[in-house]
């Protein structure tokens, strides 16, 4: 903050609130504490956050007012403190303070300037842009609001959840946390382009294409690194990674339940919960990923065919099938252990518990995931996932009838390790079990017969 306020201010800031707490007479204590403590508690929580520097430290200037009251304060504890002679000294060190304000006034005046100019050549010129451009029934999904919303003249969708309160969590969860908040969003009202800093997005606009077709760039006139660029969203991939491969589902079964992991609110109707066991491993960024089908069976339903990007994907495209095995997901990484409930289930019937994962990290040739299932709370058996890193694995578990004593069933996964995998990367649970309705239906087809 060097360039905002004078050198020291924090130190007289901490010294005037003493002197306020000690201040001789009978003056009441409680205003120098409800001013101290709170102002002490905000600051070590705007501390915390990534951001706090960010845009002039617009997150800290609110509390401008207060430093400078309690540096003043310092400033006089300090003279009574040393003895110092009052009515000069104190003016010179007030008028030094001042002084050194004042010369900050270019750099203030620069940098007014500049944001100006980035706002006219940048946030304007694409708010302007879409209000000509795009049609205006839907929202538009952005990452600044302000200009972008009053010139654009649209409803926008804001991305990090500063006008918009459902991506907030979402957002700060990663991109693949976000990806699943904007799926859940009705095909009415969802926006179809997103206007965004591509630094901010870098998996969405540049390693996967749900942020695809570059309509218009809008460079900042100060810095390359914070252009805007407006994209059609893909919405293609929508859904898709919402059933297993066909090869995990026994015939005449049915689909009781799911849980999509890293989508708040599924994890949430799920009473989901993460327990982790290393506290320094971050929450975010959740796994995200984009990876092409399940290997094995597209070689099976396409034999010969070698080259992926070359081959493979122009004959899916071609025949109209690529978005159903083009599979884009979310998870978590678990190190320690997970809980939910599946609902929906027949009390006493065999159940067929599906999990997906996919090794994420790449790191090594293979991997090998451990975890132990328990159902109820009683331990049912380890399971183990080999494979080779970034593509996706089902592992289909049988769950006997006489555990699942209700419509609800209690799951708990503890993560095992292995020599070289201290976590495991999971991204959604099914459950199936048999359709009695079409054993009923037949028998009574054949009683009718």
């Amino acid at each position: 903050m060097g360039e905002f306020v004078l050198p020291g201010l924090l130190i007289f800031a901490v010294l005037g609130w003493i002197g306020w707490m000690v201040r001789p007479g009978n003056e009441p204590k409680w205003q120098a504490l409800c001013v101290g403590l709170p102002l002490l508690a905000v600051l070590g929580a705007i501390a915390t956050l990534e951001v706090w520097p960010l845009h002039n430290y617009r997150y800290l200037i609110p509390f401008f007012p207060l430093f400078f009251f309690l540096a003043v304060l310092g400033i006089e504890f300090l003279t009574r403190l040393l003895r110092m002679p009052d009515r000069v000294l104190k003016s010179t060190i007030l008028a030094a303070a001042v002084l050194v304000q004042v010369t900050y006034l270019p750099t203030w005046a620069t940098r007014y300037i500049e944001n100006s100019a980035t706002i006219q050549e940048k946030q304007k010129k694409a708010a302007l842009w879409i209000n000509e451009n795009l049609p205006g029934e839907k929202p538009i999904a952005i990452n600044d609001a302000g200009v972008l919303a009053y010139y654009g003249q649209r409803t926008v969708y804001d991305l990090v959840g500063l006008v918009t309160d459902d991506t907030t969590l979402a957002y700060r969860m990663g991109e693949g946390g976000l990806y699943e908040r904007l799926e859940r969003l009705n095909p009415q009202v969802r926006p179809d382009f997103a206007i965004v800093f591509p630094a901010w997005f870098l998996e969405m606009s540049q390693i996967y294409d749900v942020f695809y077709k570059p309509l218009a760039t809008f460079p900042d006139p100060f810095d390359p690194n914070f252009s805007k660029t407006l994209y059609r969203i893909n919405w293609n991939y929508q859904g898709v990674e919402d059933l297993p491969r066909a090869s995990s589902l026994r015939e005449g079964w049915i689909l009781k339940d799911r849980l999509d992991v890293a989508d708040l609110i599924s994890e949430s109707e799920h009473e989901y919960r993460i327990h982790r066991r290393n506290r320094t491993s971050p929450d975010i960024p959740v796994p995200f990923r984009r990876n092409f089908g399940y290997h094995e069976e597209i070689e099976a339903l396409w034999p010969g065919i070698e080259n992926e990007q070359d081959e493979l994907i122009p004959a899916l495209r071609r025949q109209g099938l690529l978005y159903f095995f083009d599979i884009i997901d979310a998870g978590r990484r678990v190190d320690g252990s997970e809980t939910f409930i599946l609902r929906n289930l027949d009390p006493y019937q065999t159940a067929d518990l599906i999990l997906r994962v996919c090794e994420t990290t790449g790191e090594h040739d293979t991997f090998l995931y451990q975890m132990d299932l328990y159902v109820n709370g009683i331990y049912l058996q380890t399971i183990g996932i080999e494979g080779t890193p970034w593509n996706w694995y089902e592992a289909v578990v049988e769950i006997p009838g006489e555990l699942i004593h209700d419509s609800n069933l209690r799951v708990q996964m503890v993560n095992r390790g292995s020599i070289h995998f201290a976590f495991y990367d999971i991204f959604y649970y099914w459950i199936y079990q048999k359709n009695n309705d079409l054993d009923s239906n037949i028998e009574k087809e054949y009683e009718d017969g």
